[in-house]
């Protein structure tokens, strides 16, 4: 579990809040609603979310719009898919990180390494692809926390 989802528990318990915050230089960018330990991002109504906590790091597996599935790693050792043969790219769509590479591994398949510091957890999604992908890509932001709280950064420029 990480230090802001356990702080936000911990917060919940003993009746304090848990201060989130989402800065956005657009009108129109949706609020994060999920938050790993270095980036947050959005599901909407009818979308399935699952959070599987596995030694140290966390998986959510996503069904977006009931017509196409995400996994998304956070943890400090992410493993990209063996395809040598396919080159990555900076990202197109995942904006703010400090690190970020994309690639396209055919049938549709995207897949994304950013994390927003050196110090930082990963992020590691891999999507089935299409437009609605790369819309759901470009809900993904980078965040920091202390303790105490969770700053998310929606700025869409590097």
């Amino acid at each position: 579990m990480n230090k802001v989802t356990l702080a936000c528990v911990v917060a919940a318990l003993i009746g304090c809040g848990c201060a989130v915050r989402l800065e956005s230089d657009r009108a129109g960018v949706a609020p994060c609603n999920v938050f790993t330990g270095s980036a947050c991002f959005t599901i909407s109504h009818g979308d399935v979310a699952t959070t599987q906590v596995v030694v140290d790091y966390m998986l959510y597996r996503l069904k977006i719009a009931n017509s196409f599935d995400v996994t998304i790693y956070s943890g400090y050792n992410p493993s990209p898919r063996d395809v040598p043969t396919v080159a990555w790219n900076a990202c197109k769509n995942v904006l703010g990180f400090s690190e970020c590479r994309e690639r396209q591994l055919g049938d549709g398949m995207v897949e994304v390494v950013a994390r927003p510091s050196k110090e930082a957890e990963y992020i590691h999604v891999i999507a089935d692809g299409g437009d609605q992908t790369q819309n759901f890509l470009a809900t993904i932001h980078p965040c920091a926390s202390d303790a105490f709280s969770t700053h998310c950064d929606a700025k869409r420029g590097r």
